[in-house]
């Protein structure tokens, strides 16, 4: 009996360790941030996902997308749009990963060399300068919801390094830009925040006044008006299941000062409504 109560408490004790440590590495920012994804659910069953990159300076952006390891499954909905299939969790399986460039192609990586996702999905007929070997003819059947992730101006070739393509089994006539996030992130209370701004700490707000005050000495070199952090609406917000952590995505459009139109993403996640850690994730759209 007392042999049996011994490893009886070594075995809960390592059950509290395990669940104990658990809870710690799940209130980590980084460790969060490194699970939830940004991209676009296409009609094909196609789900193209970029992560957020972690600030490490021993470490390029590019490097941290070549290395991502990617999980198996995840599960995504739309990052904004109302419409009820969009609005559905959904499962994904990983199915490649892009790259551009020269890279050994193993049987888990496509290269393509800046390819325009919309058009390898047939959601696009006009988009020119990306290479067209794997184009496919605009489907007049698929419709978006909202705008597409990877959308670009005309001429504008953005990088597809570590970009992961995920598989849904469940396919339809929408595209639609998704937040997905790991399965082993058990996420809860997933709302849509219907471009509600997004608030800002004094710290941040001192920042953008610098910015702005330093924009203006500079003014007479802009083509654009640049737009910052206070102009940003946020689209979702989720709740880490079993802690006081919670995400929030937002997002801005700004064409800096030279006119280089980006989409600026921000993943916020706070612990009891405070802010921890900030990260962003920019898509560009090109010179305007």
């Amino acid at each position: 009996m007392k042999i049996n109560r011994m490893w009886t408490s070594v075995f809960l004790g390592v059950c509290f360790f395990t669940a104990f440590g658990r809870l710690v590495a799940g209130q980590d920012p980084d460790d969060i941030a490194a699970r939830i994804f940004l991209g676009q659910a296409y009609p094909s069953g196609n789900v193209y996902l970029k992560p957020f990159p972690l600030p490490d300076e021993s470490q390029s952006e590019m490097d941290y997308l070549k290395s991502f390891s990617w999980p198996d499954s995840i599960f995504f909905q739309a990052l904004s749009s109302p419409h009820p299939y969009a609005n559905t969790i959904r499962e994904g399986h990983i199915s490649s990963v892009m790259h551009d460039g020269q890279h050994e192609i193993g049987p888990n990586m496509i290269q393509l060399e800046s390819a325009y996702i919309p058009s390898l999905e047939s959601m696009d007929d006009s988009h020119e300068g990306c290479t067209k070997e794997f184009y496919k003819p605009r489907n007049p059947q698929y419709q978006y919801l909202g705008q597409d992730f990877f959308h670009s101006v005309l001429f504008n070739c953005n990088p597809n390094e570590g970009v992961a393509i995920y598989k849904n089994s469940q396919l339809s006539k929408f595209s639609f830009p998704v937040m997905a996030f790991d399965k082993n992130l058990t996420l809860s209370e997933i709302r849509l925040l219907n471009g509600k701004p997004r608030p800002l700490t004094t710290d941040e707000s001192a920042a953008i006044e610098r910015e702005k005050l330093e924009n203006k000495k500079n003014e007479s070199e802009c083509t654009t008006i640049p737009r910052y952090l206070d102009a940003a609406t946020s689209h979702l917000s989720a709740k880490v299941k079993g802690s006081d952590i919670s995400i929030r995505i937002s997002q801005y459009e700004t064409p800096g000062c030279a006119g280089h139109l980006a989409n600026i993403f921000i993943l916020d996640v706070l612990k009891s409504g405070t802010l921890l850690k900030k990260y962003e994730m920019v898509q560009y759209e090109g010179a305007i």
